[in-house]
């Protein structure tokens, strides 16, 4: 079961665009962050798709960014290999 993916987190975006927004949003931090590039796609996806249908079609951009920050499948992998090589 997908969890509602929270699209207010990323608060701190101009509601409204122009040359002045646009050149400052690139110190937002976001290009610090490990999983910049994942961040970035999803963003762009829901920008194409919109807050409402983003939500379907952007759900597997948002996924991976939660995988890159939380590494969740990557620790259950581990934790396989070391029950194997433990069993062995």
């Amino acid at each position: 079961p997908h969890r509602e993916i929270d699209f207010m987190q990323y608060r701190g975006h101009p509601i409204f665009h122009n040359l002045i927004t646009d050149v400052f949003s690139q110190f937002d931090g976001t290009m610090k962050h490990k999983c910049w590039k994942e961040n970035i796609t999803a963003l762009e996806c829901i920008e194409y798709y919109g807050n409402k249908r983003g939500k379907k079609f952007c759900r597997d951009y948002f996924d991976d960014r939660e995988e890159c920050k939380r590494k969740n499948i990557q620790k259950l992998r581990i934790t396989a290999m070391e029950k194997e090589q433990n069993r062995q």
